[in-house]
């Protein structure tokens, strides 16, 4: 009879413990999940303020460019010409190479970002073993 009872006993602990290492799982999960996002977010608001900067100097560049050609072409009108059919084309070759400089980097970003802690697991498995 005390057998059972402590058995039981046993497995109302057992149950006990076990809620309780859901909760600290599902509550580093959310911590994880709330660090690698604010990363995320902060990334993208520096970029975001970096390309604004960038495209306020490329403009005031192009017009200095294009003020310096008209002297050399004679026209104002065909320097801004040249200086549009040089960003058509720098547009164009990014688009043919938009995988491998633009999607592939901001993949491997979000990979490292949100995969990282799993990529470990898997290299070291015997972190895994530890625990």
């Amino acid at each position: 009879m005390f057998s059972s009872d402590k058995n039981v006993d046993n497995i109302a602990k057992l149950i006990v413990e076990l809620k309780h290492y859901v909760d600290l799982k599902t509550e580093s999960v959310q911590i994880s999940f709330v660090s690698k996002f604010s990363r995320l977010l902060s990334a993208i608001v520096i970029s975001a303020i970096l390309f604004m900067l960038f495209s306020l100097a490329i403009l005031f560049i192009s017009m200095m460019v294009a003020s310096a050609l008209s002297k050399l072409v004679g026209s104002l009108a065909i320097a801004y010409g040249i200086v549009v059919l040089f960003y058509l084309l720098l547009g164009i070759l990014f688009f043919v190479k938009r995988h491998t400089w633009i999607e592939a980097p901001i993949t491997n970003f979000l990979v490292h970002l949100f995969l990282e802690d799993k990529m470990n697991e898997t290299a070291n498995p015997q972190n895994k073993q530890a625990l």
